[in-house]
C-alpha cells in the first residue's frame, strides 16, 4: 500500500493510504471514495512518523572545526580550512568523491584561516575570503590544477561574514566581525578584475548571521549577533543589486545566531536555528515568504512551524 502526503489548513502535513480501486457499478463509484475518505480520517498522522536515517561515509584525512565545504561542478566536495583541536587555522585542503565515499587531499591554501566563506564562482573556480589568520584576504581555488592562487584583498577585513553569488556573476560579502566591532560594512567581488568595491552599508551590523539569494536577484540578510555576543538579532533586511542598498523587512519572532538557510523551489526560505536553552539544546524553523516588488507586507512575512512539519515525500509500506 501506498501512502501519500498532504497539507493541512493548519499547515500541517499528513499521511493517508491511497487506494487503486475497480469501478465494476455506479455503487461501486459511491462506495470506494466515501471509504478512502474513511481510511484517511483513521489513518491521519503526523509525517514526523516517518524514519529517515543517516549512513556513514569516509573519514577526512584532517580533522577540522569550522571549515567550509562548497560542491564542484564534477560532483566533488571542496572542503578547505578550518581550525584544529587547539583552535589554531589550518591550510589543509581535501576533495571528496561521492562516487567512491573518499576523500584526497588537494592543494593547501596560502592563508591557513577560519571563520571565512567560500563560494563558487561561475567559472567553477572557487573564492575563499577572509575569517581568522588574515581577514584581510582572499584566494581563489582551481579544480582543474588543484591549486591556490592569490586574489585582491578585501576593503575590510573581517570574520564571520556571509558572501553570496550574484545573478550578475559578482560576490555580496557582508557584515562580520572586524576591529570596529560587528560591521555593517558590505562588498563585491568581480570575478573578472579580481578586485573588490564597496557597496552600501547593512542597516545594521551584524556577524554569524545567514544570507540568501532570492528568486527576483535580491539578497535576504537575517539573525545574527553582535560583537561581545550578548546580543542576537530577530530583524532582517533585503539587499537589491540593482540599486545598491539595503532595506529593512519582517522581524523573526525571536533572535538567532548561526542559522541556517534554504531557498526552496515555492521561493519560501527555510530558516533554521538553534539556540541554548537551559537544557536540552531547542530547534526554532521559519520561513518567510518574499514581498511584492517594491512593497513590504503590511504583516511579518515569517511563521515559525514545528520540525515535524518540515517535509513529507511519498513513501511505500
Amino acid at each position: 500500500m501506498k501512502f501519500f502526503c498532504s497539507r493541512g489548513r493548519g499547515g500541517g502535513l499528513f499521511v493517508w493510504p491511497g487506494l487503486r480501486p475497480a469501478f465494476s457499478n455506479a455503487a461501486s463509484r459511491i462506495a470506494i471514495p466515501l471509504l478512502v475518505v474513511g481510511m484517511a480520517l483513521v489513518f491521519v498522522q503526523p509525517c514526523a512518523a516517518l524514519s529517515f536515517q543517516f549512513e556513514e561515509t569516509g573519514s577526512m584525512a584532517v580533522a577540522r572545526d569550522s571549515g567550509k565545504a562548497v560542491l564542484l561542478r564534477n560532483g566533488r566536495v571542496l572542503v578547505a580550512g578550518g581550525r584544529d583541536s587547539n583552535s589554531s587555522p589550518l591550510a589543509s585542503a581535501e576533495l571528496y568523491d561521492p562516487a567512491t565515499s573518499t576523500w584526497a587531499a588537494t592543494g593547501s591554501l596560502a592563508t591557513a584561516r577560519y571563520s571565512h566563506t567560500a563560494t563558487l564562482l561561475p567559472n567553477g573556480k572557487v573564492l575563499v575570503a577572509g575569517g581568522v589568520g588574515d581577514p584581510a584576504s582572499a584566494e581563489v581555488y582551481d579544480p582543474a590544477t588543484g591549486t591556490w592562487s592569490a586574489t585582491g584583498r578585501l576593503e575590510e577585513a573581517r570574520t564571520a561574514h556571509t558572501a553570496t553569488l550574484l545573478a550578475d556573476g559578482k560576490v555580496l560579502v557582508a557584515g562580520g566581525f572586524g576591529g570596529s566591532g560587528a560591521l555593517a560594512s558590505a562588498e563585491l567581488y568581480d570575478p573578472v578584475t579580481g578586485t573588490w568595491t564597496t557597496t552600501a552599508q547593512l542597516v545594521r551590523g551584524r556577524a554569524n548571521h545567514v544570507a540568501t539569494l532570492l528568486p527576483d536577484r535580491k539578497v535576504l540578510v537575517a539573525g545574527g549577533n553582535n560583537a561581545a555576543g550578548t546580543n542576537t538579532f530577530a530583524d532582517a533586511e533585503i539587499y537589491d543589486p540593482a540599486s545598491g542598498t539595503w532595506s529593512a523587512t519582517g522581524r523573526l519572532a525571536e533572535g538567532r545566531t548561526r542559522p541556517s538557510a534554504t531557498l526552496l523551489l515555492n521561493g519560501l526560505v527555510w530558516w533554521r536555528a538553534v539556540r541554548a536553552t537551559r537544557a536540552p539544546w531547542r530547534a526554532r524553523n521559519y520561513m518567510i515568504r518574499q514581498a511584492e516588488p517594491g512593497a513590504l507586507p503590511a504583516r511579518s512575512p515569517w511563521r515559525s512551524f514545528t520540525t515535524r512539519q518540515r517535509c513529507c515525500p511519498t513513501v511505500q509500506f
